[in-house]
């Protein structure tokens, strides 16, 4: 198989690795660490989560990485971590992951690093990321949010996240660990998870937060993104708690 050599801009298809799930970096291999990533020349995202993984991704091992053979097909870090100081801000810091997308993961921290990204491009460029978890619940809130971050609107970027924010941690059991975003899929119509099953308590905290959100248009935003099936076991309850249902 032939190693495929494309720039950055070129790679589209991506492949995550995170800390502890290869065996390869321990010996300073990127190819054991790639694997047929490498060898296709997929783009690679390097994923730091260790709620998951048990150990966190440092700046210092991602830019080995890098810096590396291979290390081209490196295109975005996502940081799943609840420390914003101790783990995103880093990296953005790191010169040697300067050209990087940094992926925020841990979505109460989106705010601010949307507000930080362009900060540490010398271009001006935003470099931060969105996660495709609570953004694929809460899309209509999001779209909101990226576009007030895209007009430097940073108020209102903190007031709507502040309102996503209810809901994750409605789905949260320990304040220290990730969201449980099954449950969110689950009002939405798409089913139980595979290994676990949502409570009736787990659909009523959502509701909660839902209810809690104090400034309409971004209940109506959250509500519709939930209904976005508009069929889901939860859809009627939904539409009436829209500011015009």
């Amino acid at each position: 198989m032939t190693s495929i050599r494309r720039s950055r801009a070129e790679l589209s298809e991506v492949v995550q690795l995170r800390p502890g799930q290869v065996g390869g970096a321990a010996h300073g291999r990127n190819d054991a660490v790639y694997g047929d990533a490498f060898l296709l020349g997929f783009a690679v995202g390097l994923y730091s989560i260790p709620d998951v993984s048990g150990m966190p991704l440092t700046p210092r091992a991602a830019a080995m990485l890098v810096d590396g053979p291979g290390g081209d097909h490196v295109v975005a870090i996502k940081i799943t971590e609840r420390d914003y100081e101790g783990s995103t801000l880093r990296f953005f810091e790191a010169p040697a992951l300067a050209t990087l997308k940094i992926v925020q993961g841990w979505d109460p921290h989106l705010a601010r690093a949307l507000r930080d990204g362009p900060r540490f491009d010398p271009r001006g460029r935003q470099r931060a990321g969105i996660t495709s978890g609570l953004m694929a619940l809460a899309v209509y809130q999001y779209l909101h949010v990226l576009t007030a971050a895209a007009a430097a609107d940073w108020e209102e970027v903190a007031l709507a996240q502040a309102a996503v924010d209810r809901m994750f941690a409605a789905m949260q059991d320990d304040p220290g660990r990730f969201a449980d975003l099954q449950r969110a899929k689950y009002v939405m119509g798409l089913g139980h998870p595979l290994t676990a099953a949502v409570t009736r308590e787990h659909v009523e905290r959502i509701f909660d937060a839902l209810e809690a959100v104090p400034r309409a248009a971004d209940l109506d935003r959250l509500v519709r993104s939930l209904d976005l099936m508009g069929d889901g076991p939860f859809h009627d309850r939904l539409r009436r708690m829209l500011s015009n249902g």
